[in-house]
């Protein structure tokens, strides 16, 4: 597999959110939804309630299906 470059996850960060990221931490998370083991990268801000990399994972899904579904 890919590893992803850290400038390529700040910049991802940046375009999405704005201002200026900095990598605390990159971990990798297995979550499988409606049976698809598609490879993908998030970048969630952390909150109050997203505060683990799952947690992040499981909004980024939430979100997506709420934008298609919407």
């Amino acid at each position: 597999m890919l590893e992803v470059e850290a400038d390529q996850l700040k910049e991802a960060v940046e375009n999405m959110h704005g201002g200026t990221a900095a990598l605390a931490q990159s971990v990798p998370i297995r979550q499988t939804f409606e049976g698809s083991t598609k490879r993908r990268f998030f970048a969630v801000l952390h909150t109050e309630r997203i505060n683990s990399p799952l947690e992040a994972v499981r909004a980024a899904i939430v979100a997506e299906n709420r934008h298609e579904g919407g």
